[in-house]
């Protein structure tokens, strides 16, 4: 895979949520490849990191905790150093009504667990 255009430029990741194998996985692969990941596993934290950190990417893992994790979304959205971050709610709920309301909260995609670490390295990676 060519990361050359994103090590010249790199990208900077904030990753939400609780101790998970998937997005610690996720957080390796991309360091690997030259991006600057930080790991917030409470969502009360997630507003004050996000500012001092200025992610290009938020990832947002809603598992248990959807309402929160639209809340969050919003919060981001609103502020105007991040509006152009682009946010990702993770989710292992399955219903269309969790999709629609994340894309409705400003949510910029929504994959659903088990995560498909590439999909998401790719998505990172075109954007």
């Amino acid at each position: 895979m060519n990361t050359s255009k994103k090590l010249n430029n790199f990208c900077k990741l904030l990753l939400v949520g609780g101790k998970n194998k998937d997005l610690e996985a996720l957080s390796k692969l991309l360091t690997d490849c030259g991006f600057v990941t930080e790991p917030v596993t409470k969502y009360s934290d997630a507003i004050n990191a996000s500012i001092r950190f200025i992610p290009e990417v938020i990832s947002i893992d809603s598992c248990g905790n959807e309402l929160s994790a639209m809340e969050l979304c919003i919060s981001i959205k609103s502020l105007s150093r991040l509006k152009n971050s682009i946010v990702i709610i993770l989710s292992d709920r399955k219903d269309e009504l969790m999709e629609i309301s994340s894309l409705n909260s400003g949510a910029d995609d929504f994959l659903l667990h088990p995560l498909k670490i590439y999909i998401i390295f790719y998505l990172t990676m075109t954007r």
